[in-house]
């Protein structure tokens, strides 16, 4: 059961999502500065390194939250279904 659920967790995390940026370039976006941190994908033990804005990091990080709401609706939902079944 264990091994199910951590299998669960690990494909709906996913490769992180990449935020592109679809509007032209203002002049202000341009001298934004990068910021680099050290991601894990699922899936490797290797990291790698990503740039990306303030901006982006947020929308990133937003992305990651909602995947993990996700995931634990998902397992609320499943423990309820096995609780109500053992009455």
């Amino acid at each position: 059961m264990h091994v199910i659920l951590a299998i669960m967790v690990f494909t709906a995390a996913g490769e992180p999502a990449v935020v592109q940026d679809t509007q032209s370039p203002s002049p202000t976006s341009v001298a934004e500065k990068k910021i680099c941190r050290r991601v894990v994908p699922t899936g490797t033990m290797f990291s790698r390194n990503m740039c990306l804005t303030k901006t982006e990091w947020g929308a990133f990080n937003s992305e990651n939250e909602k995947g993990n709401r996700e995931v634990e609706e998902r397992r609320s939902r499943h423990l309820d279904v096995r609780t109500l079944g053992d009455r």
